[in-house]
């Protein structure tokens, strides 16, 4: 911009249309106007980051209330039916259905992976099992009971969900896989080991008490989806789902995985979301999901999964 000005002046000084006084003046006018005018752009800017910061804080208060119920009666019974759906529908049009008639049982000891491509509502699926999606119509029951009429505290016993982009503590190693302190530093141990980054952790200064930042500022991204996963494998729940949460970790360091965690995925009922098919080796059963709509691969999971994404990758291409 002052190349401009500078050219614009001196042609003008040249050709006798301006004179050095009104050049200077000129420049002195677009000095003063330069500071308002970088304000302006930096409030623009920030009403626009306030905005969406504004908008996020009204969801969280629009948010219905979670009733505690004091002294709730958690119902217990020795049923190995984990999850049973039934007619499970949600939508967000009348012409798009997100999930759409969904039949599905899950018993303890049993994992089962579910592929498919971008918006096939792989997510949406286990969402509405983990009691985070409560507009759809069908059922939803875990143990033999309806998941709408049960308290918060019930069915985060029962359920430890792994989101793809894990959510940490501003804290310690340590308070991200136990944050109520109540598991051993032995246990602790185990599990980093088990999911691979116990040798990330020597090379920590402080270990365990590793300070991480605010959502693992200073982990990798693979790092925090395993020490996600980590925190997930120590928490007793019956119900665990992974949804595509090694995405950010190589192969070589998720066959590790795999073969590490059997132990921890014992007598629980596992479900498991991926996109890439590596992934959903340890799953006794494979559902493709399209539009919507559940097929289970019944012959050689893995192998019908392989061929499906390769008919996919070649319809792509």
């Amino acid at each position: 911009s002052y190349g401009v000005l500078y050219s614009f002046g001196l042609f003008q000084i040249y050709r006798g249309e301006l004179t050095i006084g009104a050049f200077l003046a000129l420049q002195s006018y677009v000095l003063l106007l330069q500071g308002p005018l970088f304000e302006l752009g930096n409030n623009i800017s920030e009403w626009q980051t306030g905005f969406a910061s504004y908008k996020r804080i009204t969801e969280i208060y629009d948010l219905k209330r979670e009733e505690r119920v004091a002294g709730a009666s958690f119902h217990e019974n020795d049923s190995t039916l984990a999850i049973q759906l039934s007619e499970l529908k949600l939508s967000f049009d009348d012409e798009h259905h997100v999930l759409d008639h969904i039949d599905l049982k899950v018993n303890l000891g049993e994992r089962l992976g579910f592929m498919g491509p971008i918006g096939s509502g792989k997510t949406t699926l286990i969402q509405c099992i983990a009691g985070l999606q409560e507009n759809y119509q069908g059922s939803v029951e875990l143990f033999g009971q309806n998941l709408i009429n049960e308290p918060r505290r019930w069915i985060t016993q029962k359920i430890t969900m792994v989101p793809q982009k894990p959510f940490l503590f501003a804290g310690t190693i340590r308070h991200n896989l136990s944050p109520a302190e109540e598991r051993s530093e032995d246990d602790l141990l185990k599990a980093l080991i088990a999911v691979e980054l116990y040798d990330d952790l020597v090379t920590f200064r402080e270990g365990l008490d590793s300070w991480i930042g605010e959502w693992g500022l200073t982990l990798s991204g693979g790092q925090k989806q395993r020490l996600s996963l980590a925190r997930a494998l120590l928490k007793p729940s019956p119900i665990l789902i992974l949804d595509d949460c090694l995405s950010a970790v190589d192969s070589v360091t998720e066959a590790k995985i795999m073969q590490n965690i059997l132990p921890y995925l014992e007598n629980r009922a596992v479900l498991w979301t991926a996109h890439r098919l590596s992934s959903l080796q340890l799953c006794s059963t494979i559902y493709r999901m399209d539009q919507g709509r559940l097929t289970r691969l019944d012959t050689d999971p893995l192998h019908d999964a392989q061929t499906y994404f390769g008919r996919s990758s070649h319809a792509a291409s």
